[in-house]
């Protein structure tokens, strides 16, 4: 038997045991869904999350509304002496303005031209399961600003905290319905890599570091 024929014989056997179908091996399993995690209840989900995203090397700020916010905006470009911080938020952008901070820029449209230190940017969600982050196409500057500058600074709403992933897919098809983004991006602490010499490298494949500011109202 030559190459050729060994190829057919082999050929021949493949295609006939996909033309026998496999039972199932458990049909009277239920298809339902499995609760793989304990629930953790509402109350704790902040102080999950909190540790979880803290474990990862972000930097979590509890701040009790957008007036807290400027402070601790002011305070972290003075203590990092960042000269300038992009707003990808458009609202976000006019009322930081109106509130006097003068360091604070809109994203330039091209990538060449983001050299800021750090960039604010919102979430879709947050999961306190993972401390993740979820950001999508749909936001200002969505492909970009999450990606582009070395420090990465979102701001999260009390609305906004999730317990599971599957809980931030469910409310990411809720709001767009059938006008779903092209990206949706989960981000789980700042970039790393340890494909050189199996040492551990922060920012290379996005922000080195990473700010949680979590506002109640």
């Amino acid at each position: 038997m030559n190459s050729y024929e060994k190829k057919q014989q082999i050929l021949n056997n493949i295609r006939e045991q996909l033309e026998q179908s496999t039972p199932i091996p458990y049909p009277d399993i239920k298809n339902e869904e499995l609760e793989l995690f304990e629930k953790t209840e509402s109350n704790a989900l902040l102080s999950l999350f909190k540790v979880q995203f803290e474990a990862l090397g972000g930097v979590f700020i509890e701040l009790d509304n957008y007036q807290d916010l400027t402070i601790a905006l002011k305070n972290l470009a003075m203590q990092h002496q960042w000269s300038e911080v992009v707003c990808s938020s458009k609202e976000l952008f006019h009322f930081l303005v109106e509130e006097h901070l003068d360091f604070i820029r809109e994203p330039s449209t091209l990538a060449r031209l983001a050299t800021a230190p750090a960039c604010i940017t919102e979430c879709e969600a947050a999961i306190a399961r993972t401390g993740s982050f979820i950001f999508s196409s749909q936001q200002n500057r969505g492909r970009t600003t999450t990606i582009l500058y070395p420090n990465h600074l979102v701001i999260v709403r009390k609305n906004q905290l999730l317990q599971d992933l599957k809980d931030g897919f469910n409310l990411m098809n809720q709001k767009y319905s059938k006008d779903f983004p092209s990206m949706v991006n989960v981000t789980t602490g700042p970039s790393r890599t340890a494909d050189i010499e199996k040492t551990l490298v922060t920012g290379i494949h996005g922000p080195q570091a990473i700010y949680c500011l979590f506002i109640h109202k």
